[in-house]
């Protein structure tokens, strides 16, 4: 692709969905998406790492921080690393935006590097922010991705757009204030050691479903108890998070290009339609999607 020309964002399709991954080897700390959406929700879920989106068209509705923040064209997203959300699209509604999951050790040590901090991102007010600045770097970062410019000349490159994303909502007064909500690490700190071990043991186990009785046991409380402070420390219940974990490491044997139907297998499901089905109400596409990246 020559130098400067903007990455297709999503082209004109018949399909209901479509979704289009790229992973660029000059540009290790990161997965780039391309996404069509049509009537679908996706899960609530988490990621470990940093997720910024731009909505390119259509409207919907951003579910995080306990709250619905409406969003379209132009709106910028940033998503803290394991924060629930979710796209909330009503039945026929269209929606397509790009996305960048970013290393959160690379984020971080770039600001550190650039801004002399890191910054606490857990103080950011928005999860929705529509500066038109982040907005035309989020757009140079996307001409990169992919691109057959030099290695180097290309990770300089990204590491300054990114900085014109983040920049806008950090340097602002009102987006340093304190969240309405809590980090989920800070909301039951003296349950959080006993729900940790209960996440490392479902982490521990993705091959088999884990009782609750099981990992009630783990954590030293009652299954009641267990289910409760497990939602309210990482945002979804025990079955939910085991299943996002065997999603993730699914991504990863599929980036490897391990055959589907063993990868199904490798992580637990039952067989690779249940995998298939699982998958897509996590990533909102298919395994073979998400594998033919690019």
């Amino acid at each position: 692709m020559p130098p400067g020309r903007a990455v297709p964002i999503v082209p004109r399709m018949k399909a209901k969905h479509h979704a289009v991954f790229l992973r660029d080897p000059d540009l290790p700390y990161l997965e780039a998406r391309h996404t069509h959406l049509r009537g679908s929700h996706f899960e609530l879920h988490t990621h470990e790492c940093f997720t910024f989106v731009l909505i390119k068209a259509g409207v919907s509705a951003f579910r995080y921080r306990g709250g619905r923040v409406p969003m379209g064209p132009g709106a910028v997203i940033t998503i803290l690393p394991d924060e629930p959300h979710a796209c909330l699209l009503n039945h026929g509604q269209d929606l397509a935006y790009s996305q960048f999951y970013l290393d959160s050790d690379w984020l971080a040590a770039l600001l550190d590097q650039r801004l002399g901090r890191a910054p606490d991102f857990t103080a950011l007010t928005m999860g929705v922010v529509t500066d038109p600045g982040s907005v035309r770097s989020f757009r140079l970062l996307e001409a990169l991705v992919g691109s057959d410019r030099p290695a180097q000349e290309k990770d300089a490159a990204f590491r300054e757009h990114m900085l014109g994303i983040l920049t806008p909502a950090l340097t602002r007064t009102p987006a340093l204030k304190p969240a309405p909500v809590p980090s989920r690490a800070c909301r039951a700190p003296e349950r959080t050691r006993e729900i940790l071990a209960a996440r490392e043991h479902l982490a521990a186990n993705l091959e088999r479903p884990v009782p609750l009785e099981e990992l009630a046991g783990v954590a030293g409380l009652s299954s009641g108890h267990l289910v409760r402070t497990f939602r309210n420390v990482l945002g979804l219940p025990p079955h939910a998070y085991q299943n996002q974990l065997r999603v993730e490491r699914a991504k990863g044997l599929l980036a490897a290009g391990l055959p589907i139907a063993q990868v199904a297998q490798d992580t637990g499901f039952t067989d690779q339609s249940h995998f298939h089905r699982t998958f897509r109400r996590f990533v909102a596409a298919t395994p073979g999607q998400y594998q033919a990246a690019g």
